[in-house]
């Protein structure tokens, strides 16, 4: 036989609650299963501080992880961990966790190659590179901010051959060079109009 659909009205355990005068209708054996009963969430979460929260007090000697209760704290154990967590077989398994469709970010494999490019390590080390060179300084206002931007003297879209040449790059800060390209546009962009708009001739 199934069990009897019994229900029973409740009130939130929640002081504060804005619906307390609501009743909570709960199943006999959910009533018995549990000690609080609450309206939702963000009614337990307002509730459990304090004394209600069951690690209340429990620092010191009566924290349940004090001393050698903690894995942390034996040495074994803590070398066995450490050696787990920065072997490159550990390292590759989280990796491979992440990737593709395992991803929480995967959809369906759609990033442009573009995007992939400028995501990738080669294309990193040219930013490095050019600000380097440019001691981390915009070559139009001179300030040296963490905004800075490392912009293609040749336009990135139509010359994929020069896209990591340290000598076609040059560094703008985010205004600079986001004022650039209101003058010039994004396409068939050429160190003619990079000398032109340091230079101030428009």
């Amino acid at each position: 036989m199934g069990r009897k659909n019994t229900q029973i009205a409740v009130q939130c355990d929640n002081p504060n609650c804005k619906q307390r005068d609501v009743p909570i209708w709960k199943h006999q054996y959910d009533f018995k299963r549990r000690a609080h009963h609450f309206h939702n969430y963000q009614c337990y979460w307002e509730w459990h501080v304090g004394e209600n929260n069951e690690m209340y007090g429990r620092k010191g000697e009566k924290s349940p992880i004090f001393g050698d209760k903690n894995p942390m704290n034996i040495p074994e154990l803590k070398a066995k961990h450490i050696k787990t967590v920065t072997s490159e077989e550990y390292k590759k398994k989280m990796a491979d966790a992440q990737k593709g469709e395992k991803n929480g970010n995967w959809k369906g494999g759609k990033t442009p190659k573009d995007k992939k490019f400028t995501n990738s390590k080669r294309y990193q080390n040219w930013r490095k590179a050019v600000f380097k060179r440019d001691n981390y300084t915009c070559r139009k206002c001179n300030q040296s901010t963490e905004y800075l931007e490392a912009h293609h003297q040749y336009n990135f879209s139509s010359n994929y051959t020069l896209r990591l040449l340290v000598s076609n790059g040059i560094t703008f800060c985010e205004d600079c060079h986001g004022e650039f390209h209101s003058i010039f546009g994004k396409s068939n962009n050429t160190p003619t109009q990079v000398m032109k708009f340091l230079m101030g001739v428009i």
